[in-house]
């Protein structure tokens, strides 16, 4: 059994349907007390109907349509060729709690979200309308180690060229 405790970050590539009902209210209750799960919904009008997304109750079962969003990277130390990635998938929406705590997205209420991370109880969800970026050889682009800073090391920011990507301080 895996032992989850607040603040750790529990990564769900797996098809959520294969999360028993047991397993879902342990997962959604660790979320609720300072957990972040990460996950993607894959076609959300058959996702919201599994027990993981049952007892999260996330998920509005709308059906959303395919789409893709450019994501950059604004890192001069990360070739040219390498500062950009797509993020496609099925878009979902959300219940409107959930659209209510979302901190960071790409996408909106009307046209539903590739990506979106909102806040459950004092954890949060952040899920992806396909988890192919996570596995991306894009994310371990070695490099040397950059000069640090007395502030400590420069992290590279993402940005999207989409006009709806939204974050909440």
């Amino acid at each position: 059994t895996l032992v989850l405790h607040r603040g750790d970050t529990l990564v769900l590539g797996a098809d959520p349907a294969r999360v028993s009902v047991h397993d879902a209210a342990r997962i959604a209750g660790w979320v609720r007390t300072g957990g972040h799960l990460v996950l993607s919904p894959g076609t959300a009008a058959s996702s919201v109907h599994t027990a993981l997304f049952e007892a999260l109750q996330l998920l509005d079962a709308k059906p959303a349509q395919y789409a893709c969003a450019s994501i950059d990277i604004a890192d001069a130390e990360v070739a040219k060729e390498e500062r950009s990635t797509l993020l496609c998938g099925s878009r979902f929406y959300l219940t409107q709690a959930a659209n209510d705590g979302v901190e960071a997205s790409i996408g909106d209420v009307q046209t539903g979200y590739l990506f979106a991370r909102t806040g459950w109880g004092r954890g949060e969800v952040s899920l992806l309308g396909d988890m192919q970026l996570l596995s991306s050889q894009r994310l371990s682009v070695r490099r040397s180690a950059p000069e640090q800073a007395p502030s400590g090391p420069a992290r590279p920011t993402l940005s999207c060229r989409c006009s709806y990507l939204r974050l909440r301080a």
